[in-house]
């Protein structure tokens, strides 16, 4: 929450989130976070076919390990946070 004060402050506070904004786009845009689209039937597939992460080429383990089941999880728990805030 923004302390109420002066509007130089907030100038500031604006500025400094436009600029924390641009700095996670260009990292976004990076080769590092390009991931594949782990939803497709395809990446599901070769999920379910490989037992481990080694069998899966050219991708990043922590990627290969978020599938559908691991992003309802992260919503679901997402839900329980706000919940408990009251938000």
């Amino acid at each position: 929450m923004i302390p109420q004060s002066t509007p130089s402050t907030k100038c500031f506070v604006i500025e400094d989130l436009c600029e924390r904004l641009k700095g996670m786009r260009r990292q976004e845009a990076s080769s590092q976070y390009k991931v594949p689209d782990y939803l497709t039937p395809e990446w599901q597939a070769r999920l379910a076919a490989n037992d481990s992460l080694e069998n899966i080429p050219n991708t990043n383990a922590d990627v290969v390990q978020l599938n559908e089941q691991w992003r309802e999880k992260i919503c679901e728990w997402c839900y329980q946070v706000v919940d408990h805030f009251d938000y």
